[in-house]
């Protein structure tokens, strides 16, 4: 098992090493087409979410799938998980710096299974491809956007989301800074997971006592 498992984990080290996009100046750019696969969540005045998809330059050879994470910067878009996107990127490289000591954006993702980040950037060929179909995550997101709609307060809002559905990108460090001073982090971290399925066995009971 322990030689098994050093197999694998060099296996997905060596494939992520394959996919990873390298960047050759501080202008690389390129045409990707692929499906936002996380809940696009907003950092000050930008979006950022997770693109997977392929390069769709003419003469391109390499047409393998990879994981983009990526800021966009556009007031009249709503991207939502699961719709196709044609987006032009400018790459930036995955470290941002080579000291000991700090946040290590590299190290995070390969472990997230993430090849290239880069900003999307205005341009005529950016588009939607394809709505996104009826999904678990596209749900969650229906759901995270009527509670925004629902309550005024940002902090409340994004405190009920975390607990409904389990997404936390609009939590304020402030208060995340709260629940680690109070021990309870964990029941926000995974309690949306918990009312989830709480909730799918309250409707299967449901279901059976009606029929």
């Amino acid at each position: 098992m322990l030689m098994a498992g050093q197999c694998l984990a060099g296996w997905q080290a060596s494939r992520w090493l394959e996919l990873r996009v390298p960047v050759a100046g501080a202008d690389t750019r390129v045409l990707v087409d692929g499906v936002i696969v996380t809940v696009p969540s907003r950092e000050g005045a930008s979006l950022r979410f997770d693109l997977r998809g392929g390069f769709v330059q003419a003469g391109t050879a390499d047409s393998r799938e990879r994981r983009f994470r990526v800021q966009w910067r556009d007031d009249h878009a709503a991207p939502r998980v699961g719709e196709r996107w044609r987006f032009l990127i400018r790459l930036a490289p995955l470290e941002e710096t080579v000291n000991f000591a700090g946040f290590d954006s590299a190290r995070q993702a390969f472990r997230e299974g993430v090849h290239a980040n880069g900003r999307i950037l205005p341009s005529a060929m950016n588009g939607l491809l394809q709505l996104a179909p009826a999904s678990l995550d596209t749900l969650r997101a229906r759901i995270a956007m009527r509670i925004r709609d629902a309550i005024a307060d940002p902090d409340g809002a994004a405190l009920v989301t975390a607990l409904a559905v389990g997404l936390t990108p609009d939590m304020s460090r402030d208060q995340w800074r709260v629940f680690n001073a109070t021990g309870t982090m964990h029941l926000v971290a995974i309690s949306g997971l918990h009312v989830t399925l709480f909730a799918w066995l309250a409707f299967r009971v449901a279901r059976w006592v009606w029929r």
